[in-house]
């Protein structure tokens, strides 16, 4: 793996209040990590884990994403059904053939709560899910899709993308409506946003990097073309003189 530095000039832009708290909350959390470091260094006691596994009743030790969500539920996605833990025992949820309520598939990719509250599950085949706490039961949205990221972007609409696909949510439709993409083949493993107003990194498995506009669909530029085998891994935006990405690169 290698990382890799894009720099951008902000004369024409300036650093939103958002971004300025996101600096802050990062200088904050180097901090409180040395911090951290000196009193454990200091401490003679010992960090000990408590293992979760099958064993407790979560449905798979392979897991794919987490979320806590605004309730304090822990969510933990896996290949084999969706979880909800307490903090003392599991919900399952699992795919049931007969019942077009219940998820969609067993094999969950990815989890988001949005600014509403709503919990959505991007599944590896079977297309987004979103959970109705009130019903305890899932409605299901663009069937057929392997979804790897779900995100919100600065207008709070809701986005979805992952294997040959990338949409928004329209409520009115009550559906995801897919937006032309300039590579229709491109598969999209991740998403970041940008501290400038409405400009989302999109990242591909085998064709770089894209810097999208969420507000006008377009994309603004692309990095990395032409073929040339990049799975983007991690990106981080700062900006002082002048927005600095930093992104990890699988070549």
């Amino acid at each position: 793996m290698c990382l890799l530095r894009l720099r951008q000039s902000i004369k024409d832009h300036g650093c939103s209040s958002k971004l300025d708290k996101s600096i802050g909350s990062f200088l904050l959390g180097y901090f409180l990590f040395f911090t951290f470091q000196f009193s454990f260094a200091q401490s003679p006691s010992v960090l000990k884990f408590n293992h979760i596994a099958t064993e407790h009743g979560l449905s798979s030790n392979f897991v794919t994403s987490t979320l806590q969500d605004s309730d304090g539920f822990l969510w933990i996605s896996t290949h084999n059904g969706l979880n909800r833990y307490d903090g003392y025992q599991f919900i399952n949820y699992t795919h049931q053939t007969e019942d077009p309520s219940s998820i969609s598939s067993n094999q969950t990719n990815t989890l988001y709560e949005d600014s509403k509250g709503n919990i959505w599950v991007g599944t590896y085949g079977a297309g987004i899910c979103k959970y109705d706490r009130s019903k305890d039961r899932f409605t299901r949205y663009a069937e057929n899709k392997k979804i790897y990221v779900l995100w919100e972007d600065s207008q709070q609409v809701l986005w979805a993308a992952g294997e040959y696909f990338i949409g928004f949510f329209n409520p009115t439709k009550g559906e995801f409506e897919k937006i032309q993409w300039p590579n229709s083949s491109d598969n999209i493993m991740g998403v970041s946003k940008s501290p400038l107003a409405d400009q989302i990194w999109v990242a591909t498995e085998n064709n770089g990097l894209y810097l999208f506009n969420s507000k006008t669909h377009r994309v603004i530029k692309h990095y990395l073309p032409n073929g040339k085998t990049a799975l983007v891994l991690e990106i981080y935006t700062m900006c002082s003189r002048a927005l600095i990405t930093w992104f990890g690169l699988e070549p």
